[in-house]
């Protein structure tokens, strides 16, 4: 380990604890990442093309077929072949396309009740959530043999989460059928971060832990979860440079831009969560006194000339902003900030976006009805 990287662990660390010793509560477990009966209105008026094409898109839960809860333990095989970037190994990808193919039905039928107000297509989110959580899925693991499964528990757990937040709001759920997904959720959260807290990764990976702890902080009405998540997001704000960017993403070679994004990816999705529970983290302030947004400011300057990773990265970057994957939460921030963007993020928000691990579409979950230019 290079002694810079290591220094930055430990002051991580050091203010992670720190910060940890402030408490949060959960006020509303039914208040989603979105107001989600304010959005449905929205939509039923819709007039912005983009918008229009991401819910013309919208695939279908019922039509998709069920997607058994895989065997334990887990096993996934490392993504890339050879350390952190590079070539990956088909082999892991293969190992993962079952947590991929029901992220995939569960937010397609839970944006399709946001869209449409389908509450069958509801329905068949949640019995697909419950076949996960009445096998077992996602609660036997080992991150010291296969580190890629604690990975892949807080990407499905975060789907499994946001999905479940957005759902809860139909009152004709089977819930008995909620009570017993949430209480699987909750399960999963608190090995996750024990997981966390033992293998010490600071990097992207431990944002994605603070958002599912969030989420599921949020539908179990757990302040322990939503509190260390939230403390997540700050330690992540207190870890930016003096250019806004995440040091431990910037180590990641020709993927250091694609890496800084991915941070955000989890981190714009936390933020709305405790706003919805009157926790403002896009005010929050870092010690040097960064926000979230000069990390937003740094992504986006870098997708436009990625020449400004040359200080940190001198491999060039590897970029895919033609990936709906790539820009989709930014939705979310445009829909807060709107025209305070920078002209390149603006950019961002020209095709619909999707992303299974943070709600699906997230132009059918949060973008403005008028794109900003």
């Amino acid at each position: 380990m290079k002694p810079t990287t290591k220094f930055i662990i430990l002051f991580t660390l050091a203010i992670f604890h720190a910060a940890a010793l402030r408490a949060e509560h959960v006020v509303n477990p039914k208040a989603s990442l979105i107001d989600v009966r304010a959005r449905q209105a929205e939509l039923r008026n819709n007039q912005d093309f983009r918008v229009s094409m991401a819910v013309n898109a919208q695939p279908m839960c019922s039509v998709k077929r069920l997607v058994a809860a895989p065997p334990s333990p887990m096993v996934i095989k490392p993504y890339y072949l050879s350390g952190s970037s590079g070539p990956t190994d088909p082999e892991a990808i293969a190992q993962m396309n079952v947590y991929n193919d029901f992220e995939k039905r569960i937010t397609a039928g839970m944006n399709r009740y946001v869209a449409l107000g389908d509450e069958g297509e509801a329905q068949c989110a949640q019995r697909q959530i419950d076949e996960f959580a009445k096998g077992g899925a996602l609660l036997s693991f080992s991150f010291k043999v296969y580190p890629q499964t604690l990975y892949q528990v807080e990407w499905t757990l975060s789907s499994a989460a946001i999905t479940e937040s957005v759902l809860m709001n139909d009152r004709n759920l089977d819930q008995a059928m909620v009570k017993r997904d949430i209480a699987w959720m909750n399960q999963v959260a608190q090995k996750m971060i024990q997981g966390d807290k033992e293998y010490g990764v600071l990097n992207n990976h431990h944002y994605w832990t603070g958002l599912a702890a969030v989420a599921v902080g949020v539908v179990s009405s757990d302040d322990s979860l939503f509190t260390w998540g939230v403390n997540v997001f700050r330690s992540a704000v207190n870890q930016l440079n003096s250019a806004g960017a995440f040091p431990l993403e910037m180590s990641r070679s020709e993927l250091a831009i694609h890496y800084d994004g991915f941070a955000l990816q989890a981190l714009i999705p936390l933020a709305e969560f405790a706003e919805r529970q009157g926790v403002n983290l896009y005010a929050y302030r870092s010690p040097t006194g960064k926000s979230i947004s000069d990390a937003m400011n740094f992504f986006a300057s870098a997708v436009a000339d990625p020449s400004v990773v040359n200080s940190f990265q001198s491999a060039p970057q590897k970029l895919d902003p033609d990936n709906s994957d790539f820009f989709s939460f930014a939705e979310f921030y445009a829909r807060r900030f709107g025209s305070q963007m920078p002209s390149s993020m603006r950019r961002m928000l020209r095709r619909p976006n999707y992303s299974s691990r943070i709600g699906g579409s997230t132009t059918v979950l949060a973008a403005p009805l008028v794109t900003p230019r």
